[in-house]
C-alpha cells in the first residue's frame, strides 16, 4: 500500500511542476502575502503595528483575514479538480481501476499530493512573518567601513510575538488545509468533468465561509449564541482563528482528522462507483 500511495504521490508532484499552470498557481499564491506583508512592514516603518480589538497582529495575519481566505478558496479548487476527474476525463483512471493496486491507496497519494502543495503555496505566509521578525520595515544610513558602503541598512526588528502564535498558526493551516483538501479530493471524485469539480469545490467553500460568518452576524443581532453552539463545530473558519491564537486543541485537531478520513472514504466510494459503472 505505502508503495502505491508514494508513486501516485510522486508521481502528481512531477506532474504539477511539468505544468505551466503549476507554476502559475505558484505565482498567484505568492502575490497575497507579498501584499498582506508589505502593508504590515508599512505600518511598522511607521511606528509599529496596532493590534484590533480582535488579537495580536500574528493572530490577524495567520488567521481567517480576507488576503488568506481568498487564497484557499482560489487554490484548493485549482490544486484538486483534476485529481480525479482530470484522470476519468481522459480515459487514463482505467489503469488504476484495472490494476492489483487498491483505489484507496491511489486516493491517499493524490489527496497526500495536493496537500502538500497546498502547504508550498502557502509557505510564503510564515515567511513574510519571519522576515517582520528581524526587520521593522525602516532603514538607516550605512555606516562608514560597510563593505557595501552607500547603501541603507535595516534599522533594526521589527514585530516581537510569542512563538507560540505562528506555531499554532502553522498548525492550523496544516489542520485545516487537510480537511479542505480532502473536500475537493472528495468532490473531484464525484464529479466527471474538472471545470464541475473546481466549481463545486469552490461553492463549498463560499458556503463554509458563510456558514462561519453566521455566529458574528447573530452576535450582531444580539441573538444569544447559545442556542446555535451546534454550529460552531463546523465553522472551519472560526477554527483557522482558534488555531493561529495558539490554541493547540487535540480535540479539534481529531475532529478535523475525522472529517478528512471520511471525504477520503467518501472518495474511494466514489472511485469504486465510477469503476463498476464503466466495467
Amino acid at each position: 500500500m505505502l508503495a502505491v500511495v508514494g508513486a501516485v504521490y510522486g508521481r502528481e508532484l512531477r506532474a504539477f511542476h511539468r505544468r505551466p499552470l503549476g507554476w502559475l498557481i505558484l505565482l498567484i499564491a505568492a502575490l497575497p502575502p507579498l501584499v498582506a506583508g508589505s502593508w504590515l512592514v508599512a505600518l511598522s516603518a511607521r511606528g509599529g503595528l496596532a493590534t484590533r480589538a480582535s488579537g495580536h497582529p500574528v493572530t490577524q495575519f495567520l488567521g481567517p483575514n480576507v488576503f488568506l481566505i481568498s487564497t484557499l478558496l482560489v487554490l484548493v479548487p485549482l490544486l484538486t479538480m483534476n485529481l480525479i476527474a482530470e484522470e476519468r476525463r481522459r480515459g487514463a483512471w482505467e489503469l488504476y481501476a484495472t490494476s492489483p493496486s487498491s483505489l484507496g491507496s491511489v486516493v491517499l497519494g493524490k489527496f497526500l499530493a495536493a496537500w502538500t502543495l497546498l502547504l508550498a503555496c502557502l509557505a510564503p505566509w510564515p515567511l513574510v512573518l519571519g522576515l517582520l521578525r528581524v526587520w521593522n520595515g525602516g532603514f538607516q544610513p550605512a555606516a562608514l567601513g560597510w563593505p557595501l558602503f552607500g547603501l541603507p541598512l535595516p534599522a533594526g526588528p521589527g514585530l516581537v510575538f510569542d512563538p507560540g502564535l505562528l506555531l499554532g498558526g502553522l498548525a492550523g493551516l496544516c489542520v485545516v488545509g487537510g480537511t479542505l483538501t480532502a473536500l475537493g479530493t472528495c468532490c473531484s471524485a464525484w464529479c466527471r468533468h474538472p471545470l464541475l469539480a473546481g466549481l463545486t469545490t469552490a461553492t463549498l467553500l463560499g458556503l463554509l465561509v458563510a456558514f462561519s460568518l453566521l455566529p458574528t452576524v447573530l452576535e450582531n443581532w444580539r441573538i444569544p449564541l447559545e442556542q446555535f453552539a451546534w454550529m460552531r463545530p463546523w465553522a472551519v473558519w472560526i477554527h483557522l482563528s482558534e488555531f493561529s491564537q495558539g490554541s493547540l486543541s487535540l480535540g479539534r485537531c481529531g475532529q478535523h482528522l475525522t472529517v478528512s478520513l471520511a471525504l477520503l472514504w467518501l472518495s474511494r466510494v466514489a472511485c469504486q462507483h465510477q469503476s463498476a459503472g464503466s466495467s
